[in-house]
């Protein structure tokens, strides 16, 4: 795996353990615990997580299929993406955005099945990832 893309997967994986440590010893009552009106349960939170990967899943597919039939090569640079983003998550944490109806989570999923399915949108992300490597997106 190149560089940039080694990068990203390494950034993921924090971001992943982040959450697996802060969520991993809460139980289910305290996955379903409202914080308020109009906000989300932690249980909420990971399932949105889910749904997002899934959906980064397909949209990385995509773009493979179609760097494919444009013969695109491979990303030969060594800049990292990662600061490219910064401003981004700036905006994102002052304004509140609403989510797409096909990443609205559902509330009051197990504790058990919200784990598994964030362990299976992980493994095909990385999979989608590593398809990445022979093309510069």
């Amino acid at each position: 795996m190149n560089l940039r893309l080694r990068e990203i997967v390494e950034e993921l994986e924090n971001a992943r353990k982040m959450v697996d440590d802060a969520t991993t010893p809460l139980t289910q009552q305290e996955l379903d615990e409202s914080p308020g009106p109009g906000r989300w349960t932690t249980g909420e939170i990971l399932h949105h997580l889910y749904l997002t990967e899934r959906k980064l899943i397909m949209i990385l597919k995509k773009q493979v299929e179609r760097a494919r039939k444009k013969g695109l090569g491979p990303d030969t640079s060594e800049k990292s993406l990662l600061g490219s983003l910064d401003q981004f998550i700036s905006e994102s944490t002052i304004k509140k955005e609403k989510a797409p109806p096909e990443l609205i989570p559902h509330r009051g999923l197990n504790k058990q099945e919200l784990k598994s399915l964030l362990q299976q949108s992980r493994k095909e992300l990385l999979e989608a990832i590593s398809q990445l490597e022979p093309y510069d997106l």
